[in-house]
């Protein structure tokens, strides 16, 4: 469990980023990868709203759900986990859409499809960690980005779950960083539970 350090600059940006909306945080983070590279086409409103017109049934994992949640970083794909048998047709429906994802490394039961312009989306059924869709909706939560797109958002414990069990030396920093949401989140839960029973509310 990472060490919850008030002063340590990280944890005054993840206070930062609680006090924003989960879209406060995305447009936020897309604002920064456009200012940071010039090639930065990351659109994930246009494909969530894509994915609601074909009714695909997902949960959001991988950066932009980490982003969601409350952790720094700038998204450049989509994560999804689906229901376990319906990759057939979760996959015919988003290439009415987009085109299968060729030349990408093989990662586990991963199916990739590339969007216009090159954003990849990630699919799969079980994610390491977990036992899949079912696991992962007993926590998730329905996220609201405006213009009615509401997706299903993996929790934070599981987010840091999939990491940790993926085990990958380029995801350490990340992986620290979303267990002090974790944390964060806990210990805030606890004084607004406080703050309740002073005020007899529970």
């Amino acid at each position: 469990m990472a060490v919850f350090d008030p002063e340590a600059p990280e944890v005054a940006r993840l206070v930062e980023l609680w006090r924003l909306t989960p879209q406060e945080r995305l447009d936020q983070a897309l604002l920064r990868g456009g200012s940071e590279r010039s090639d930065y086409r990351f659109d994930p409103y246009a494909i969530l709203g894509k994915l609601d017109e074909v009714r695909a049934e997902y949960i959001l994992v991988g950066l932009l759900a980490r982003v969601l949640r409350g952790a720094d970083g700038i998204p450049e794909k989509l994560d999804l986990v689906i229901p376990k048998d319906t990759r057939v047709a979760t996959g015919d429906a988003i290439l009415t859409f987009a085109m299968r994802g060729v030349g990408v490394e093989r990662d586990g039961d991963a199916s990739f499809y590339r969007m216009t312009g090159g954003t990849l989306l990630r699919v799969r059924e079980i994610p390491d960690g977990t036992k899949g869709h079912c696991d992962l909706r007993r926590r998730a939560e329905r996220v609201h980005l405006g213009g009615g797109l509401r997706p299903w958002v993996a929790s934070p414990g599981d987010l840091v779950r999939m990491m940790e069990a993926r085990g990958r030396s380029d995801e350490a920093g990340q992986l620290e960083a979303m267990r002090r949401v974790v944390d964060f989140r806990s210990r805030t839960q606890v004084v607004l539970m406080g703050c309740g029973i002073c005020l007899g509310l529970r």
